[in-house]
């Protein structure tokens, strides 16, 4: 039997101290000692759900639905407080029962999520629940576009991308030394090499390829680099690195004196995360250019880094004559992970799971498999070949909707990609032409079995897709837009 303090306050410090040591019941049993005591909190509620669920109290947790309804018909300003405390706390117990294959769980919680979250509300409506077990109507949903394809600059006719030298600092691992290495810095390398100018990466965090204990980083870290390079070009994987932004000053400052014509360029993969908005601000006023293959953000002009800004995707680096030959099967799949960051993606699949439609679900992990980065990557990227139909989810927790790696390494692969919502992605591909767009699970339904009576139509799409990206987005080319940015002439 857990003590109970009297005061609300006292009360709530418990039920989430409780809740953090993983005392799921203790938790339960004091929140629900507030809510028989009309001490109502948001965070309370929350968790008094999240407990019950976690516990199997099923009277509890439809008692907790309730107080979350009398909360937000108490206080209608609760809704976003409830939202992000949601979000924070579910992430990984949603996660947990998704991997456990408590699709029950998982389910049962959506129920919540669509309560306190307008993103899912949107995607996962109550029409989803009511039609779930009828039966689908096969149809396309609209794939009209509101964004035209953009184009991009490259060299003149006649002129050439000049032989120039490249450095890219990037992190070699993927989540930290004890994970696999990172395949972004090394490809983009390769890709850039491919394209006609000598590239390398490098981490200076970790100088011996066989050393993963990280060596404190310096600025002059940085300027070493570039003086046993000399490099004209740098791109800059900033938040991969362990270096505070004044020392990123001081390495510019060093290296621009060394070097005044070196083009300076910030890489960023995960442009979204608000948190990071500040230091972005800061690290990109001294970069020549930012590169990142998200334009349809508005935080670009909030920050002033849309003049800055180049938003082509970013290289490959494996050519398609390398990848392994497989014979490509008529079916759909989902390939990637679910992470604390993307955990809504389990709310997909377990209701496809619960609607009867066969996804071969090919769930990644980010630990070490052994191989080089390239030869990882190269064998990833031959898998996207043994299926005709990808899944694509955008959605991360916060409800930022972005366009992963997998959405162009499906169509540079020959796959047909169907895509949740992104609008990043409609600046380089055409829906409906080079892809298949959705954004509620009754579209994707529906589509999904649209495509699966319609095959051929699948697979049309998918040659367009990948002509249109091999002729416009090959490692040349990037290559060539990259030059032109950095060099016009």
């Amino acid at each position: 039997m857990t003590h109970i303090p009297t005061t609300a306050d006292d009360r709530l410090r418990q039920v989430v101290a409780l809740f953090d040591a993983k005392d799921y019941r203790g938790s339960l049993e004091v929140a629900i000692q507030m809510a028989l005591d009309s001490q109502i909190h948001p965070v309370q509620s929350i968790l008094l759900v999240l407990a019950s669920e976690e516990t199997g109290n099923l009277l509890w947790y439809q008692r907790g639905l309730q107080l979350i309804d009398h909360v937000l018909a108490g206080d209608p300003g609760a809704s976003k407080s409830l939202c992000q405390i949601e979000r924070l706390l579910a992430a990984e117990m949603v996660r947990s029962w998704f991997i456990r294959g408590d699709m029950v769980r998982v389910l049962q919680h959506l129920d919540v999520a669509r309560k306190v979250d307008p993103a899912i509300a949107e995607v996962f409506t109550e029409t989803t629940f009511d039609l779930i077990t009828r039966g689908s109507r096969p149809a396309i949903p609209d794939q009209t576009s509101e964004t035209a394809v953009a184009t991009f600059s490259g060299l003149a006719k006649g002129e050439v991308v000049q032989p120039r030298r490249c450095l890219v600092f990037g992190r070699k691992y993927f989540f930290g030394p004890n994970s696999r290495p990172h395949d972004i810095g090394p490809r983009m390398a390769r890709g850039l090499t491919n394209g006609g100018w000598e590239s390398i990466c490098i981490d200076p965090t970790f100088p011996d390829s066989n050393d993963r204990t990280p060596r404190i980083l310096t600025p002059d870290s940085f300027v070493e680099c570039c003086d046993r390079y000399e490099p004209d070009v740098v791109l800059i994987d900033h938040f991969g690195m362990r270096l505070s932004v004044s020392d990123w000053g001081v390495f510019v400052a060093g290296v621009r004196r060394k070097n005044p014509g070196i083009r300076l360029v910030h890489l960023n993969f995960d442009p979204w995360i608000v948190a990071n908005f500040p230091i972005m601000k800061a690290l990109c006023a001294d970069m020549d250019l930012v590169w990142s293959h998200f334009p349809a953000g508005d935080y670009w002009d909030t920050l002033g880094l849309r003049d800055k800004l180049v938003y082509h995707p970013f290289p490959v680096g494996v050519e398609l004559d390398e990848l392994e030959l497989i014979t490509r099967q008529d079916k759909t799949a989902f390939q990637g992970a679910t992470e604390s960051y993307n955990y809504n993606r389990v709310y997909w699949l377990a209701l496809l799971g619960r609607a009867g439609i066969e996804i071969e679900q090919r769930v990644t992990v980010h630990q070490d498999d052994g191989l080089d980065p390239i030869e990882s990557y190269r064998q990833y990227l031959s898998r996207f070949q043994s299926v005709g139909r990808l899944l694509s989810f955008s959605m991360r927790s916060d409800g930022s909707r972005i366009v992963t790696g997998r959405s162009f390494e499906t169509i540079y692969s020959g796959g047909c990609l169907i895509q949740e919502r992104a609008d990043d992605l409609d600046h380089f591909l055409v829906p409906g032409e080079h892809y298949f767009r959705f954004t509620t699970f009754n579209e994707l339904r529906d589509l999904l079995a649209y495509l699966e009576e319609n095959p051929e139509l699948a697979r049309i799409v998918a040659a367009k897709g990948q002509a249109f990206y091999l002729k416009n987005y090959n490692d040349k080319k990037l290559t060539e837009y990259l030059e032109a940015a950095l060099f016009p002439r």
